[in-house]
């Protein structure tokens, strides 16, 4: 059920605001944050196909994405550009009891990704704030850093490479990358948020992603 208390960035946003659980009202959030966040209810669905002990959140934002991976069980790295930011991100993981199972580090993400491994890469990227919907197709160089740039510096450095995609996103996208991959829908009070698609390692050593039909979670 929706959570009825006033958003405090202005009657605008309260239908971001009153999704939120009544602890994730408590976080330290901005607006971006706002629209952004990786909810824990989502992350919960999310997280039940991602196996392995360390993960990294390559876009940590308020924290959401990092939060629910550690809730998980994972290790986690989270990386943001902007140490505002990665200071609320601290602050919740506290909040969730999780701060031990996260590092976070400051920095640019196209430059710190090269230089880790892990056994889950989690990718969610900005999308452009609420206009990407306005989109016709939302397609991978839409992404802010461009979506192929991010899946090429992270299919050789995982098992598994987990990004969130807009409900617009051009599937048709996808289909170079041959291999196995699932791709499931995220639903939050019976509406279809977005999608995630995972890519895992084949026994070739080999990450990719055909064409593949959505499973709801």
């Amino acid at each position: 059920m929706a959570n009825e208390s006033v958003c405090p960035f202005g009657p605008q946003l309260q239908h971001y605001w009153s999704r939120l659980s009544p602890l994730e009202q408590r976080m330290q959030i901005d607006v971006e944050g706002l629209y952004s966040l990786a909810q824990q209810s989502i992350m919960d669905q999310i997280t039940t196909l991602i196996p392995g002990e360390t993960a990294i959140d390559a876009f940590c934002g308020v924290g959401g994405s990092a939060i629910g991976l550690a809730r998980a069980g994972k290790q986690v790295i989270s990386i943001d550009s902007d140490a505002k930011r990665i200071a609320m991100a601290r602050h919740n993981a506290a909040l969730f009891e999780v701060e031990d199972r996260i590092e976070f580090r400051v920095g640019d993400t196209l430059k710190i990704l090269p230089t880790l491994r892990a056994d889950a890469i989690f990718l969610d990227p900005p999308w452009g704030g609420p206009d990407y919907s306005k989109q016709a197709k939302f397609h991978l160089k839409d992404f802010s850093p461009d979506g192929t740039t991010l899946l090429e510096l992270s299919l050789d450095r995982a098992t598994q490479v987990i990004i969130r995609i807009p409900r617009n996103f051009e599937m048709l996208e996808l289909s170079p990358y041959d291999g196995t991959f699932n791709l499931t829908e995220n639903y939050l009070n019976q509406k279809l948020m977005h999608y995630t698609a995972y890519f895992f390692r084949s026994s070739a050593g080999v990450l990719a992603c055909p064409s593949h039909s959505p499973t709801r979670m």
